[in-house]
Order: C-alpha cells, then sequence, then structure tokens
C-alpha cells in the first residue's frame, strides 16, 4: 500500500472511534502475534506496569516488545498497513493517556532493547539500547567505571529522556543529556532504519537533541559521550518553612555560582509534609568532585535547618517513585531571581492548601539551574533544538502533583492551572519570564512545548518532520499521536 493511501486510510480510521479503530488493530495484534510470538501481549495476559494510573488504564489492544530495529521495522509494517493507531513505550513514565500506551490500539515496547556496546577504539563511548531505563543504564556505565548525566528516578526510560533533552546531577559539567548523544539509530515510518550524527542525516541529529522522539520514528539505540565514574559529595538539606527567603536569596547565588564554577549543581524541592502539614524547603546539594563540604555552600548552610547529611558518593545513583497513581507536571522557566522563587512558592502553597484533603495527595514545587556552561557546551557541539541563549541565568521550575482517585482529577487539573496562570504572571510582573518549557516536565494539554522553542527553530523541526515522514504517520493526524506534536 502507497504511503499516501495509508495516511487516508488512518485519517478515516482516526475519525471514527470504537469499533472502526478495533478492527485495525485486532488486526494487527493476530498479525505481530504470528510475527513475534510470545513477545506479543494482550491485555488478559499483560503485567507491564506504566507510572501513571491514567495511562495503565488506557486499554490498548496489545503490546509487543520487538529485540531489535529489524523488528520494530516489522512491527512498524503491521501496524502502518494496518492503519492501526499506534504508540511507543520506553519507561512508560509519562502523564498523559496514549504517551506511551495506545488506547484501542497497539504499544511498541522497546524494553528488550537493551544491548550495552563498548567502542573498539574510545573507551569514554558507549551505545546503549533504547530499552533502558535510567536505572539499568547507570549499572550498565558503572560496570565500565564510566558515568552520564542521566536524571534522578532511576524507573524512567531512557529514550524519552535524551529526547526531551535531558537534566541531571552532572548537567553543570556536561550540560544537557542529549548535548552528549553522539549519534542515534532510528527506524523511520517507512522501516528504513538509518542513523543520525553530525555527519549522517545532520538536520535529524540536530532535531532529536530536544525535539522529541513521537515526531519522526523510532529511536532503538543511543551511542553516548561518557565521563569516567567519580566521586561526587553530595548532600541534602531540609528547611523549616519560615526560612523560604532565606534559602531562595541564598539559591540565587548559587546559580550564578553554578554558571562560574560548573562542579556546582543543586536541585530544590518545595512541599507539604502529609503527615504534619507543615511545608519544607529541601536542597540537593551536589559539588563534581570529591570535595567534602565545598566552600560554595556556604551561605546556604548558615542559614538555620532542620537536617542536613552529606557524604561522597558515585555520581550513578538514582531513586525510584511510587506507580498506581495519577500524576500531572508542569514547567516554567524565569530568570534567577529571589523574589520570583518566592511569590512561585507563595502561590504553590496558597494552591496546595485548598486540596490538601484529596486521597493520596503529594505535590511539590522543584527548581533546577539551566547553567551558562550547559548552553555553551550545547552551542559548542552544534546547537540543540530548544533555543535557549543569553547571559542571565534560568531556573527551570516544575510542579509535581499526584493523587489517587479519578474523581479528583478536576480539582487537581484546577491546581494546576491556577499554579502555571499565577506564575507566568508574576514572572512577567517581575520580568524574568523566560518562554522556554522543559518537555520532560511539562503539562501537554496545556502548554506548547514545541513553541516555547522559538519560531526559527519551530520552523526547522518541521521541515526535518515532513522530510522523514512524508505520509505524517507520526503527526496528530497521524497513527502515532501520542506526545508533543510538530504537526
Amino acid at each position: 500500500m502507497k504511503a499516501n493511501s495509508i495516511a487516508q486510510l488512518a485519517l478515516a480510521v482516526l475519525a471514527s472511534p470504537g469499533e472502526a479503530a478495533a478492527a485495525p488493530c485486532q488486526q494487527s495484534c493476530a498479525e505481530l502475534s504470528s510475527t513475534f510470538g510470545t513477545a506479543l501481549f494482550y491485555p488478559r495476559n499483560d503485567t507491564t506496569q506504566f507510572w501513571d494510573q491514567k495511562q495503565q488504564l488506557a486499554g490498548q489492544i496489545c503490546r509487543v516488545e520487538p529485540s531489535a530495529p529489524e523488528d520494530v521495522a516489522k512491527a512498524l509494517a503491521i501496524v502502518i498497513t494496518n492503519a492501526c493507531p499506534f504508540a511507543i513505550k520506553g519507561g512508560g513514565h509519562s502523564r498523559e493517556v496514549n504517551d506511551s500506551n495506545a488506547p484501542g490500539g497497539v504499544t511498541i515496547d522497546t524494553a528488550r532493547m537493551r544491548k550495552v556496546v563498548p567502542d573498539e577504539d574510545d573507551k569514554m563511548v558507549v551505545t546503549l539500547g533504547a530499552g533502558h531505563n535510567l536505572g539499568s543504564t547507570l549499572t550498565a556505565l558503572s560496570s565500565l567505571n564510566l558515568s552520564f548525566p542521566v536524571g534522578r528516578v532511576s524507573s524512567i526510560g531512557l529514550g524519552g529522556f535524551l529526547l526531551g533533552g535531558g537534566q541531571g546531577d552532572l548537567g553543570g559539567k556536561l550540560g544537557f543529556a542529549m548535548d552528549n548523544v553522539l549519534e542515534y539509530e532510528i527506524v523511520l515510518a517507512n522501516g528504513t532504519i538509518t542513523t543520525a550524527c553530525p555527519t549522517t542525516n545532520p538536520d535529524l541529529y540536530w532535531a532529536l537533541r530536544g525535539g522529541g522522539g513521537n515526531n519522526f520514528g523510532i529511536v532503538t539505540a543511543f551511542k553516548l559521550r561518557a565521563v569516567p565514574e567519580t566521586p561526587i559529595w553530595a548532600a541534602t538539606t531540609r528547611f523549616a518553612d519560615n526560612q523560604t527567603a532565606a534559602v531562595t536569596e541564598e539559591l540565587d547565588k548559587l546559580v550564578t555560582a553554578s554558571s562560574a564554577d560548573p562542579n556546582v549543581n543543586f536541585y530544590t524541592d518545595y512541599r507539604i509534609a502529609p503527615a504534619t502539614g507543615e511545608f519544607v524547603y529541601t536542597v540537593q546539594q551536589r559539588y563534581l568532585n570529591a570535595t567534602a563540604s565545598p566552600a560554595a555552600y556556604n551561605g546556604l548552610n548558615a542559614v538555620p535547618y532542620l537536617s542536613r547529611t552529606g557524604n561522597l558518593t558515585s555520581p550513578n545513583f538514582a531513586s525510584d517513585v511510587a506507580y498506581g497513581v495519577r500524576h500531572i507536571f508542569v514547567s516554567l522557566s524565569w530568570h534567577s531571581s529571589p523574589a520570583m522563587l518566592q511569590r512561585a512558592a507563595s502561590i504553590f502553597k496558597t494552591e496546595v492548601l485548598k486540596v490538601q484533603n484529596v486521597s493520596g495527595l503529594t505535590a511539590g514545587m522543584d527548581s533546577q539551574p539551566i547553567t551558562f556552561s550547559a548552553l555553551r557546551i550545547a552551542k559548542e557541539r552544534g546547537g540543540n533544538a530548544l533555543g535557549l541563549s543569553g547571559d542571565k541565568a534560568i531556573l527551570e521550575n516544575l510542579i509535581t502533583i499526584a493523587w489517587a482517585n479519578a474523581t479528583d482529577d478536576a480539582a487537581m487539573y484546577a491546581f494546576a492551572d491556577a499554579w502555571l496562570a499565577k506564575t507566568e504572571a508574576a514572572s512577567r510582573e517581575l520580568g524574568v519570564f523566560v518562554p522556554y518549557r522543559y518537555m520532560n516536565h511539562a503539562f501537554r494539554s496545556r502548554q506548547d512545548v514545541l513553541g516555547s522553542y522559538g519560531e526559527e527553530n519551530l520552523a526547522r523541526l518541521r521541515t526535518v518532520q515532513r522530510a522523514v515522514d512524508p505520509a505524517g504517520m507520526f503527526t496528530s493526524k497521524g497513527l502515532c499521536t501520542g506526545y508533543w506534536k510538530l504537526l
């Protein structure tokens, strides 16, 4: 079947809900079962987990686990020929229903693609399959005495993390994780298995650095530039709410310090403690060499605190988070400002108190710097899609909301909407607004991440998308409609 005919059939199927979409997908699942055997799962025998309850309950018709890029090409050919909607699952950590689980469709799961291939010529280069999560990535790299700027939650998928940008503890020295990817292996909608790097498909290579993986094809492997695994200093300090003003003043100084000294990195969390109803400001302090109690943190350490722990440790650690509840993330960025951070915390506190009795509620406001060194590294390595530049330090901020029951969805979405509107307005009022929205933290139904990259970058991304997917299979009107879409 020709690509245009497939696209027309896909549009017809997607325009007709229910049984019209089910029949092509039932046929796809039957063919996938014949092709992949025990690597094909129907809901009745499927034990895979998605982090968000909304995704877990999405109800795909079947899920397939290809083991190699050639298998991905076969699976794509089957679902596209049958005009069956599909989703791509890595770690399954997204919050939107069809991001990595296809309601009434087929989920293509990269879980079996976990190869680890050290480069024969360069000990700092490793190729990892897209099925790794951040925990298995760190385990693989530790076995080679290497490290990489991954995130802080072990069950997050490597693919989604890298394709959305990727921020982590080593960001001060190494920048965004995506700017340490040397090459991508990707299966295009037409079944072609290709690579993207600075010399082969350079436009696609640029687009994959922040443009999101669900716009161009299915990425099956990443060739990474790693660094030696050496100890870092890590500390956790908890402050009472009445120290928020003092803490935010010191955090602003640290954002500036992190640009002068790339060893300085931190992230913060401001949240209500469910057991006491009190708000606590927690700062995770990092210094990216083996300097115990570095002087860069003297100012913050002078603020009275509730508790502090600190030690030298490997950079290769990540924690996990609970499954089975519902989530919203919202991302906002602004130029570092104590007044703005205090306003954001005050707005957050006001909105949390309105919903504090919701069953299973946990909510936090997190912040982390985007350092000058991260922006410099991106530029030195050919640039990425994010459109970030300038001479003022940036703070990327996130609220995380989790709750137990669908009956509270309206209240939780209203909470997120209120914080987003009021906090963005405050950042504009104070003159610190930055349009950038971090894809991995943003609120898909409310925020235009790709538009936040700027008109020029958005136009360039769309040009790349049309070139590699002319039939539009990975667009909002195609078959893979989840995640942020360029078209």
